[in-house]
């Protein structure tokens, strides 16, 4: 039907694969026989003492070690098995000595027979003649290993402000590094305390978990000694140590310090002032300290990761922790330090039992992050920018591809598989669902809990679960008709997610809600399962809005769709009301309603009364429309009707879901002159009020989602020059940067420079890469900004000298208006290009930037010339323009007709 050709366009586009799953390749969920990647239970290690030689020096990037092992045998055995990766053990020097009473004649020594390794496990396996009895035991073993890169115990380097490249040692032992740097059990549900001592320069710091107890001077050879206090009982990879010619800056009883190159400790005032703050708050939030007496946050350079919760000494990446930063960067670096920080407590306190369960730590730290940091930086509405940043996305994510929460881990390779967006980000949205479910307080609580009953152990979510209802039994939360764990077990182990749908019979004024597994855009997407995998119903809490009673303070549930009841039964709402529901988007599920409820959302929406439905309301109509009208159970005019009322809205957060469906699916439409003439000016008219709160430039008193907005708005009023004001700011902020680039830093939103430099002549250009030069800005990202050929072919020859080809393609084909002059520059130099590297996927890249028939005859003409079979990329690419500028004639009549132009 012509009404619903615009959901057609948008539909046919995500079939197109225009959206990425955000997860891929977990793992079955059963397991089958015994794991023979897991250590086995007869032996366990109680503490360690381990010393460390490191050598880090160029051509010798080696370490020695030995370790004394504390062990405990629980079941009489012959073997001691433990992780080991990457080192060189000396079997002659390796002995187990039983512990006596304190007569040092009543030691009993164990002679090993065999040490067997197995690569496949990591796993050495260490065999006596003898048993052992149930008993303490002390191992020792003697090893070398070398330095690495990136993980385990790893090199890295600084350049200081002389120039002169300066060694460091670090470590990143999460998940399972450890062993690279000293024979241990692997696991995090395997603790012990560790005394850890390392050898260094004596121009090195050396810093680990716990301060230095103690150092001195070898008298051989003048190096110097570290000895660090005993850690509390903690998981394997939360040791961690750095050697480095590194200072510090401290908070004022010098517990708290940022460390790092002497150079860049200028930055450190900001992430001493937020680690102090937010330790604060986590302490309140917690109603504990911190289980060790300092904490030392350690910028490290070339950190594969953004962090790591080593216990005392968190370890950052060294952009995150000490660079001049935007607002964009300064609020994603706040956020992880406050994130590293609640480890503190979730993780490193207590730890997940095992790898299924990694959620328990990162999702609990991932929610923090936003909960906790709201609660000193309030202007950034963090709570807020939470549910349309994370939640809406993850519903798009869910809607692809879907596994459960809780898959099972068996191997040391599938360990990786729980570092997902499942773990960090859809667990951290369920525990915000929780926290409305039972009260933030209750909640609390009920963590409060969990970290008294297990901490210095492990726990599972079943653990978490009971804290939790525990808590709330206590309370005075109405809750006879809900148990926490059947609720979240639905949630953590089951894929996807429910749509409630809204039927209501206007004769009776009756309400119904039933429920559903989220419909998938095609058969292709099909949710894998597992044959523990359930995805029949879930427990999902509802509450709602009616237009006589608009109280979005309470977000407790009002009903329970349960999964064995087809529907529930909501009362009491005026026929000529609109509902809606799930408050404040508090539960993990989308809404669906009949024509008329929609209308009349539609209708209040564009009234003056719309701001009174709630931020993330709005937000979670628009996004709830959006996925019903892809789903086909929505029609395009009330689709319509409903964004209709953006021309009104001026707060950033219901701009979210907007940007995504415009970024996801309309950018084709956007390129071709006939799509331009009909979404130009409807674009225009929807944005005006917001582009007149915020303005193309940043400014000193922007909220974060302003900013955030700001650079998706800024990318399309640019490129496709729906206000033309924007290219205007653009080339003056351009200007001002070139005449004062210390005072006019280049801040957030790198497209921004660039439609200022498309337009640049020669003269710009060159002053502009000059300025790059002086302040070290990397102005190599803005190559190809320019519709000037001559220009862009000076650019090819910079790329051939720095290597940065991706930057110069990835500008020609996302952010410059001319596609002739890319097509006719690809071309040209089509030789050139692919032998230096950049392969001939690009030529592909180019026939799908094609917007006319002239395009692709180019292309084929060129491709003819020199042999290329490309015939099938170029019939697609026809058969997609030809089809597009059918959809577009229908949508011009839809937009006409309904007065939406």
């Amino acid at each position: 039907m012509q009404e619903d050709c615009f959901a057609s366009v948008l539909l046919n586009e995500l079939h197109a694969g225009r959206s990425v799953p955000l997860q891929d390749n977990e793992v079955n969920n059963t397991e089958v026989g015994e794991n023979i990647y897991r250590l086995p239970k007869e032996v366990v290690p109680i503490h360690y003492d381990i010393r460390l030689i490191p050598h880090i020096v160029e051509g010798n990037f080696t370490f020695n070690g030995e370790v004394d092992i504390d062990i405990e045998v629980v079941k009489p055995t012959n073997k001691i098995a433990l992780h080991t990766e990457q080192l060189m053990i000396d079997e002659l020097l390796t002995r187990l000595t039983r512990k006596g009473n304190d007569d040092v004649n009543a030691a009993q020594n164990y002679i090993p027979k065999e040490h067997e390794y197995n690569n496949d496990t990591q796993i050495l396996t260490i065999r006596f003649e003898e048993r052992l009895d149930p008993g303490t035991y002390k191992l020792y073993l003697k090893f070398e290993g070398v330095i690495m890169y990136i993980h385990g115990f790893y090199r890295s380097f600084y350049t200081d402000n002389e120039g002169r490249k300066v060694w460091l040692a670090a470590t990143h032992f999460q998940p399972i590094s450890a062993r690279q740097a000293f024979p241990c059990w692997d696991e995090p549900a395997i603790k012990a305390t560790f005394k850890f001592s390392i050898k260094h320069y004596p121009n090195y710091t050396a810093l680990s978990n716990m301060p230095s107890a103690l150092s001195e001077v070898d008298p051989v050879d003048g190096k110097l000694w570290t000895y660090f206090e005993t850690t509390p009982i903690m998981s394997t990879n939360l040791l961690g140590f750095v050697i480095a010619d590194y200072d510090y800056v401290s908070n004022l009883d010098g517990t708290m310090k940022i460390w790092g190159p002497r150079h860049l400790l200028r930055h450190a005032a900001y992430p001493l002032d937020i680690a102090e703050k937010a330790t604060r708050e986590l302490e309140k939030f917690t109603n504990s300290t911190v289980g060790v007496p300092k904490m030392d946050h350690v910028a490290v350079p070339h950190y594969s990761s953004r962090a790591t919760e080593n216990w005392g000494m968190i370890a950052y990446a060294q952009h995150v922790l000490l660079e001049d930063e935007t607002l964009l960067s300064k609020s994603m670096n706040t956020m992880t330090i406050t994130h590293e920080l609640a480890h503190q407590w979730f993780g490193n306190l207590v730890s997940p039992a095992w790898w299924n369960y990694l959620w328990l730590s990162e999702g609990t730290s991932t929610y923090l992050k936003y909960y906790i940091t709201d609660k000193f930086i309030k202007e950034w509405r963090l709570m807020d920018l939470f549910v349309v940043q994370e939640e809406q996305l993850m519903l798009l994510g869910d809607s692809f591809h879907s596994k459960p929460i809780n898959i099972n881990i068996t191997n040391n390779f599938n360990i990786y598989y729980a570092y997902s967006a499942n773990t960090y980000v859809k667990s951290a949205i369920l525990l915000r669902m929780i926290s409305h479910v039972l009260t933030e307080d209750v909640f609390r609580k009920g963590l409060i809990k969990y970290l008294q009953a297990h901490e210095y152990s492990i726990a599972t979510p079943d653990d978490l679960w009971k804290a939790l209802q525990d808590a709330l039994d206590e309370s005075n939360v109405p809750h006879d008709d809900f148990k926490v764990k059947e609720v979240m077990d639905t949630w953590f182990n089951q894929a996807a997610y429910p749509v409630v749908t809204i039927h209501r019979d206007y004769n009776t004024s009756e309400i119904k809600a039933t429920q559903h597994m989220r419909v998938k855009f095609s058969q292709s997407d099909d949710i894998e399962r597992t044959d523990n995998e359930r995805n029949d119903a879930w427990w999902i809490p509802l509450n709602y809005l009616t237009q006589s009673n608009l109280n979005s303070l309470s977000t407790l549930a009002t009903h329970w769709l349960k999964p064995q009841d087809e529907s529930v039964t909501i009362e009491g709402v005026d026929v000529d009301d609109w509902i809606i529901v799930n408050k404040q988007l508090t539960g993990y599920y989308r809404v669906n309603y009949d024509v008329i409820n929609w209308k009349r959302i539609a209708a209040f929406l564009n009234s003056d009364d719309y701001d009174k439905i709630p931020i993330l309301n709005r937000a979670q109509i628009i996004d709830d429309a959006y996925d019903m009208l892809m789903t086909e159970q929505l029609d395009s005019v009330t689709f319509l009707e409903i964004i209709k009322y953006l021309s009104r809205e001026s707060d950033p957060a219901p701009w979210y879901p907007v940007f995504r469906i415009i970024n996801q699916l309309l950018l084709d439409y956007l390129w071709m002159p006939q799509g331009a003439a009909i979404f130009k000016p409807y674009f225009f008219n929807l944005t005006h009020k917001l582009c007149e709160r915020m303005g193309f430039n940043d400014h000193p008193n922007d909220d974060l989602m302003t900013t955030k907005i700001r650079l998706d708005f800024n990318k399309i009023a640019c490129l496709y020059n729906t206000h033309p004001k924007c290219r205007e700011e653009a080339t003056a902020k351009l200007l001002a940067y070139v005449e004062d680039p210390i005072t006019n830093k280049i801040s957030s939103g790198q497209e921004f420079i660039c439609f200022g430099l498309i337009q640049a002549n020669e003269s710009i250009w060159n002053q502009f890469l000059q300025r790059g030069n002086e302040t070290s800005t990397s102005h190599y990202k803005f190559l190809g900004c320019s519709e000037n050929f001559d220009i862009i072919e000076k650019h090819l020859n910079f790329t051939k000298e720095t290597n940065k080809y991706y930057y110069l393609f990835k500008n020609m084909l996302e952010n410059l208006p001319n596609v002739n002059t890319a097509i006719d520059f690809f071309i040209k130099h089509f030789d050139q290009i692919v032998a230096d590297q950049y392969d001939r996927h690009s030529l592909n890249d180019i026939i799908m930037m094609s917007i006319e028939e002239d395009h692709i005859e180019k292309i084929k003409a060129f491709a003819e010339q020199r042999g290329l079979d490309i015939s099938d990329y170029l019939d697609n690419r026809l058969k997609k323009l030809t089809k597009m500028n059918d959809d577009l004639a229908k949508v011009r009549s839809v937009l006409e007709n309904n007065q939406f132009l």
